[in-house]
């Protein structure tokens, strides 16, 4: 977890705005070309700073190419770096937007560039959960990990352990053993999609689904708690996952309403770029 908090207040330390601020300055004569493309009478440098925020994006996980892929800490990088680009695509798009009334089809210009921003929310959304998620995963570890290893003294003595009275523990372990199996079944269910917002939103209900199951099951176990030896500290235990696993439900119902979004942005995406297509033809 060190090396995650150490890279969190690293980006918090950054400034994306200059970056772009510098990417567009070096390449005015492409922006022009870009704005006429358009039909926007407008600033070239915002046209560029908007290209800018677009290879931002694209150059999230080559920016994370220090951490070791797969990692906590590579996909929480990924997950700020983008974060940072579609902050500054709204802004810049908002700058866009505003000038859509000297382009050469306002309605095509004023579309397009609300749809960008739409886009870009939902985006920071879906990244903001992916970070989130990660989060929860270790926090998880964390806590079931040592709980069951720590305790028995080594794997082989978890067994020991549990025979002693660690049946609520053994219950928490198979539960989250139970929703990672789940977890797995749905990206291999929603394998049918290409890669996403529909299989995303696939494997959130997936997951969704999984989660509502583990809270029902944390929720019984509760009652387990008065045959304890120390009740009151098993149902902190027991509290503690609870409150874990509502705090998860609302992340994969929060992706759920992100992605059904994304999925209706794309639709209008390829309308406008229909509507575009054709009045090029005229």
């Amino acid at each position: 977890m060190k090396l995650l908090e150490s890279y969190l207040t690293y980006l918090n330390e950054q400034s994306s705005i200059s970056k772009v601020g510098s990417w567009a300055g070096k390449h005015a004569t492409s922006g022009a070309k870009v704005s006429g493309m358009w039909g926007i009478f407008y600033i070239p440098a915002t046209i560029l700073a908007w290209k800018a925020a677009n290879t931002m994006f694209s150059q999230a996980v080559r920016k994370c190419g220090g951490i070791k892929k797969s990692t906590p800490g590579f996909k929480v990088c990924v997950a700020k770096e983008r974060i940072k680009a579609l902050e500054q695509k709204i802004v810049v798009a908002k700058k866009i937007l505003s000038g859509c009334n000297k382009s050469k089809n306002p309605e095509i210009c004023k579309e397009k560039f609300e749809v960008e921003i739409e886009k870009a929310k939902n985006r920071i959304l879906i990244n903001q959960n992916k970070i989130k998620e990660v989060l929860g995963e270790q926090q998880n570890l964390q806590e079931i990990v040592p709980l069951l290893v720590g305790a028995a003294g080594t794997v082989g003595g978890v067994a020991v352990a549990i025979a002693a009275g660690m049946l609520v523990d053994k219950a928490i372990f198979a539960t989250n053993r139970s929703v990672q199996a789940l977890f797995n079944q749905a990206v291999r269910k929603c394998g049918v999609y290409k890669e996403g917002p529909e299989r995303e939103l696939c494997i959130s209900k997936f997951k969704l689904v999984a989660l509502t199951k583990k809270l029902s099951e944390l929720n019984g176990l509760t009652t387990k708690c008065n045959k304890d030896k120390n009740p009151e500290k098993c149902k902190e235990k027991v509290k503690k996952h609870i409150e874990k696993t509502i705090r998860d439900i609302q992340i994969q119902k929060d992706n759920i309403i992100a992605y059904k979004k994304e999925i209706e942005t794309k639709k209008r995406e390829e309308q406008l770029r229909a509507a575009m297509k054709a009045q090029s033809s005229k």
